[in-house]
């Protein structure tokens, strides 16, 4: 290929890259990304576009390095800083994101996603004030920027309503940004009190997401996760530890508070990050990692075949990961819900660990889930029969767990704690064996980092509203009721 031949060649392949990637077609993207990036390997579009298919695929640690490159080839571009904090977001770099973000804005002060991201990550370090303001710029700077109305909606600021059904009323609105507005619309109408527009709102988005899943393949499977948990209970049979006594990292620094999503996990974390002894690490997939890698050194999946060295060299490892201080930590909190799934696991990692356990009011979780547009799909929050279906098996997992692990176990409920907070956050802390700190009673000043749905509401202090939401929708309501009662 001559010269002249090459400059076209590349944007073809390029062209062709962004388009695939705009489809999620992110195989055939990085195809023809990495060809043109062969004739032409400095080509900057090429390597940005090819970061952001990396963070699609929430390979964050390769995106981050390549989108990184990029903006050390042009260090001015304003796009390329947000598109780094943005995918600084997703490693959970939160600090360094805010920073990017800062310096994004110097760049170009009227880039209206830049105020909106640098929004979100203060928010999630805690200074939701100032996140609100930032919020309030880019919407300044564009009226239809959705995302910005759907965060403010969040944050409890009113005045949203009418702007996000004008942006409802446009016909040509990409469906994903359609359905956000209408999670965001319908969260507005519930604190107007305006609960059948609010059900109708967020019964149509749900709809519409649910659609979209089950087109992809990823729609909720009940009988697949009733077999996934009855292979579980499988294999931990009662008297399942005793052989296996002395394996593990003996450290008492692990804390997993599990339960259903919008059962207060994150609440709980909050409330314990407030004690000075004690860290929080939001959600993350390291013990899902850790089990993935014990079944791949194994003959066959199943907690009994994993190898006893492995075992300990990796609970060792991950204890030594773990946020220290000078010694200053002594417990460190992972709020991921869904470790209910791998408690078994916990159990032969973490034999001194502490587990709590989150309860709720079902028809107030269930409502919930169908109310929150959740950051990673969960196809059965799409669907109030769905959420039933995966409560019933979360529950039927756990009482499988107090039966056969040796873990200590604390259930929290949910309307308990917000009702009577000074007797239950003191049993919270007496049960990880800390000494009390009144600073947990203020827990909403925290500066702590929330990354989750909730991390508006952790931010304030505690309130009773959100018990028995469900009567607000009873009408709508009537197979959830008929499984859960009506009283």
């Amino acid at each position: 290929m001559n010269s002249r031949d090459t400059a076209p060649h590349v944007a073809a392949d390029l062209a062709a890259g962004v388009r695939h990637y705009q489809a999620g077609r992110l195989d055939e993207a990085e195809s023809f990304l990495r060809m043109a990036l062969f004739e032409a390997p400095g080509t900057v579009d090429a390597i940005h576009v090819l970061g952001l298919v990396a963070r699609a695929r929430n390979d964050f640690e390769r995106a981050v390095d390549l989108i990184r490159r990029a903006v050390g080839m042009l260090p001015n571009s304003a796009r390329l800083r947000c598109s780094l904090a943005e995918t600084l977001v997703g490693a959970g770099l939160f600090h360094e994101a805010d920073e990017v973000f800062r310096h994004t804005l110097v760049l170009d002060p009227s880039l209206a996603v830049a105020w909106l991201g640098l929004g979100r990550v203060l928010a999630i370090l805690g200074q939701p004030d100032v996140a609100i303001g930032c919020l309030h710029c880019a919407i300044g700077l564009d009226a239809t920027l959705v995302p910005a109305r759907v965060a403010l909606v969040a944050a409890g600021e009113p005045d949203q309503i009418e702007p996000l059904m004008r942006t409802l009323d446009q016909t040509d609105l990409p469906e994903d940004v359609r359905i956000g507005a209408q999670f965001a619309l319908a969260a507005a109408l519930d604190a107007e009190g305006r609960y059948d527009e609010a059900f109708s709102q967020v019964r149509d988005a749900n709809q519409r997401r649910q659609r979209a899943l089950v087109a992809a393949g990823q729609g909720f499977d009940a009988e697949e996760l009733r077999s996934f948990v009855d292979r579980r209970i499988a294999a931990c049979p009662a008297g399942f530890f005793a052989p296996v006594v002395g394996q593990g990292s003996e450290s008492e620094k692990p804390v997993f508070v599990v339960g259903m999503p919008r059962s207060g996990t994150t609440l709980v974390e909050q409330i314990l990050a407030s004690h000075s002894e004690i860290i929080g690490l939001g959600e993350s997939n390291r013990i899902g990692g850790l089990v993935s890698l014990l079944d791949q050194s194994a003959r066959a999946c199943g907690y009994g075949d994993w190898d006893p060295e492995t075992v300990t060299s990796l609970a060792q490892e991950y204890v030594s990961r773990l946020p220290d201080h000078h010694g200053a930590v002594k417990r460190v909190v992972d709020k991921t819900p869904d470790n209910l799934w791998h408690l078994a696991a916990i159990a032969r990692l973490f034999p001194n660990a502490r587990v709590i356990v989150c309860r709720r009011d079902p028809r107030d979780v269930c409502l919930s889930c169908l109310f929150q547009d959740f950051e990673l799909p969960m196809p059965y929050s799409n669907d109030l029969m769905h959420c039933a279906q995966r409560l019933e098996e979360v529950d039927r997992m756990l009482e499988h767990w107090r039966s056969v692990l040796p873990l200590p176990m604390l259930e929290v409920q949910y309307e308990a704690l917000v009702s009577d907070p000074e007797a239950e956050i003191p049993r919270l802390i007496a049960f990880l064996g800390l000494d009390w700190e009144p600073a947990c009673l203020r827990f909403e000043r925290s500066r702590g980092t929330v990354t989750s749905a909730s991390v508006w509401q952790v931010r304030r202090p505690l309130y009773t509203n959100a018990i028995g939401r469900w009567q607000h929708y009873e009408r709508h309501l009537a197979p959830l009721l008929d499984l859960f009662g009506r009283d």
